[in-house]
This record gives structure tokens, sequence and C-alpha cells, in this order.
């Protein structure tokens, strides 16, 4: 099973939203493009986990828990 690293593309669910997106270096986020930054709330919480897994992300005023539904590991 594929480990979320950076690079990654990773499918998550947040209740009924589920939504693309793939951890990038800081230099390379663009989240209008679905590029968020290895640093960032989302995929702090995402990193070296697996599709199945239920994580707990902690943003600067509140948690909340997204499940992964689907790791691609490099480029998509």
């Amino acid at each position: 099973m594929v480990v979320v690293a950076v690079g990654s593309t990773v499918r998550v669910q947040d209740g009924d939203i589920i939504e693309s997106w793939q951890i990038v270096d800081p230099a390379e986020a663009d989240p209008e493009h679905r590029r968020i930054s290895d640093v960032s709330h989302l995929a702090k919480a995402l990193l070296g986990h697996r599709a199945g897994d239920r994580v707990r992300v902690d943003g600067s005023r509140r948690w909340w828990a997204v499940t992964i539904m689907d790791v691609c590991a490099g480029h998509e």
C-alpha cells in the first residue's frame, strides 16, 4: 500500500465532500490547481498515512477529520 509523501496525489473525504490534492514543495504550491504545500495543515496530517486511514487535521482555529480514500505516488 502506498504511503502519502511529497509528490503524492491524495483523494480525501470530509463528510460529503471528496477532494483530490497533490502534496508538493512550498515553492510549487498552487491551491487553485489542487497543489498544497507539504507544510500546510492538511498535508502535514496526511503525510505517512495510507488509504483507509482517518486522520485529524489540526488547523489554526479548529480541527477536523478526513478519511484518505486513495493515494497515487508521484505526479498524476
